[in-house]
């Protein structure tokens, strides 16, 4: 459902602030000038024969023209009487102070915070309604939105924000991004300024809420819901209060970042290799794969916290076996070190899980001093210490910002590489680490480019024909469009059927109308394999052998 489009406040249009300032001005500047004018016909005057002459109404306006805007040209076209010339002095003063008058006020005018608003606003507004591809509608460009918008850009996705904060609006440009960022300063618990801002419109693919706010983000879900219900909402909350009262509207994706952590944390300890893989399959494209570690049997924990954060973890690691005791680092006293000392000889792991990264790096670097080979887990709070985190090197860092850009991309960037990710949750250790050998061959080990691609005879006409025979394989279509005889290097990782995915299909695999492909290719396998879908003659060849129909026409 479209949004209608938000009532045009008055306040807010630049040209309506231009024509209200500036109405007595002009109406002084016309009156002072047609008073000029009248009375420049007005005056006597004789011609080059001295014959009686006076100016006629183009005459006396032309003249005025130059004068009155003080550029000056001379007496036109005769020399002028005494009379005239006493009109032209008045006349000059009077318009003078007319356009400085005029002038003033508009110089006025545009440094007046409100009209820059307007004219920033509807700039925005223009920008947006200009977008011609799907974009994600940020709401927030804090850490967490800023994650976000380089996984978008770096993955070929075009994004809009909006955020409350001007300095980050205003840094925006020094992101250095692919392409253009419509950006506007605005709290995105005005439902207007969502509208403002593409919610509704065709092009609003999804929209995500990253405001360190959760009521902001409350607002921004519900605005949603009732505005584009069938737009998917990505909202960041760690409030369960918060959580129920999102999930009252419809069903937004709501990434709690404790949460995600501590499930990450489980896999990690019990299956590396797959968290290996879902962290690089969540990377930009051309990064390098995430190192191994090693796998973790269940011993003892001890959490140095006393948030709910501390209890989470907690709870994750007594899923799977796990023996946990929480202490409080505020504690007073010798209570705390007599705690540490007591607990460290034994435990396989520690995590600092307070909310201040001072406290957690000095909690970490006395874990360590302890037992140097304990498996250490860190919160880190600010992505301004990574320095710090990186120089003590944790087994497991939680970063709150980047895992929510993380999650937020795999929900909305690709559905299918969501849908994917879950998938893997389900295979064993050894699954992940072949699936990772594989990837890494795609593209000299570096993170190749992931897509969707849809079996859509509609889009695809030439597919109507092939699919109808019964017997389209999956291979066929990712052969090379130049030599056939040679697959390209694109790698199958899904087809969804329906709610039905099949992961890793092979070349046999039979293709049907409808069908979602998630695809990981290099740039050239990328390039050729949307050859086969744009180009008929390519299409042709590659699928059916048919060299005789080449041509490059495009697929319509």
């Amino acid at each position: 459902m479209l949004s209608p489009t938000p009532e045009q406040n008055t306040s807010d249009s630049a040209i309506f602030m231009v024509l209200r300032q500036m109405r007595l001005p002009l109406i002084v500047l016309i009156m002072t000038f047609t008073v000029a004018v009248v009375g420049m016909m007005a005056m006597p005057g004789k011609d080059d024969k001295g014959n009686p002459w006076t100016m006629d109404v183009f005459e006396a306006f032309y003249f005025m023209s130059y004068t009155a805007s003080t550029l000056g040209y001379g007496e036109i076209p005769y020399a002028f009487s005494t009379s005239q010339r006493l009109w032209v002095i008045l006349s000059i003063f009077v318009t003078v102070i007319a356009w400085t008058y005029a002038i003033g006020k508009l110089v006025s005018l545009l440094r007046d915070d409100a009209f820059r608003t307007a004219v920033r606003t509807q700039r925005f507004a223009r920008a947006v309604a200009r977008l011609q591809e799907p974009f994600v509608l940020v709401v927030g460009f804090g850490d967490s939105g800023r994650k976000l918008g380089r996984l978008l850009d770096a993955n070929g996705k075009q994004f809009v924000v909006l955020d409350k904060e001007a300095q980050r609006i205003t840094e925006l440009p020094l992101e250095a991004l692919t392409s253009y960022v419509p950006a506007q300063v605005a709290d995105g618990v005005d439902p207007r300024e969502l509208i403002r801002a593409g919610l509704g419109t065709k092009n609003c693919s999804a929209i995500a809420a990253l405001t360190d706010d959760e009521e902001a983000n409350l607002a921004v879900v519900m605005a949603a819901s009732l505005l584009a219900p069938d737009v998917p909402v990505v909202a960041r909350a760690t409030e369960p209060i918060m959580m129920r009262r999102m999930a009252a509207f419809g069903d937004p994706m709501i990434v709690d970042p404790f949460d995600l952590f501590g499930d990450e944390l489980v896999v990690e300890l019990q299956k590396p290799q797959t968290l290996r893989l879902l962290r690089w399959l969540v990377s930009e494209p051309g990064s390098e794969c995430p190192e191994a570690r090693p796998t973790l049997q269940p011993g003892k924990w001890i959490i140095a916290g006393d948030g709910h954060f501390a209890h989470r973890l907690a709870d994750d690691l007594t899923k799977i076996g796990n023996v946990v005791s929480i202490i409080d680092p505020n504690v007073s006293g010798q209570g705390f070190g007599a705690a540490m000392r007591r607990l460290m000889p034994t435990a396989n792991g520690f995590a600092a899980a307070t909310d201040n990264d001072t406290t957690n790096l000095s909690l970490l670097m006395a874990a360590r001093r302890i037992d140097p080979e304990i498996y250490l887990v860190a919160r880190q709070n600010q992505p301004v210490n990574q320095p710090l985190f990186d120089a003590l090197n944790p087994d497991s860092v939680l970063v709150p910002t980047w895992l929510i850009a993380r999650e937020a991309m795999a929900r909305i960037g690709t559905p299918l590489l969501w849908r994917f990710i879950e998938e893997i949750k389900k295979e064993d250790n050894g699954w992940s680490a072949e699936l990772l050998q594989q990837l890494s061959e795609v593209d000299h080990e570096r993170r190749p480019r992931l897509w969707g691609q849809s079996i859509d005879p509609e889009s695809f006409p030439p597919l109507r024909g092939w699919l109808e025979q019964g017997d389209a394989r999956l291979g066929e279509l990712l052969r090379d469009p130049d030599r056939r005889d040679i697959s390209t290097d694109v790698l199958a990782l899904m087809v969804l059927r329906g709610d039905q995915a099949h992961t890793l299909p092979g070349h046999d695999f039979e293709i049907q109308t409808g069908d979602q492909l998630l695809l990981a290719a290099n740039r050239a396998a990328y390039e050729a394999l949307e050859d086969i879908f744009t180009v008929r003659g390519a299409f042709e060849y590659a699928v059916k052998g048919n060299r005789s129909k080449w041509s490059w026409s495009a697929i319509s």
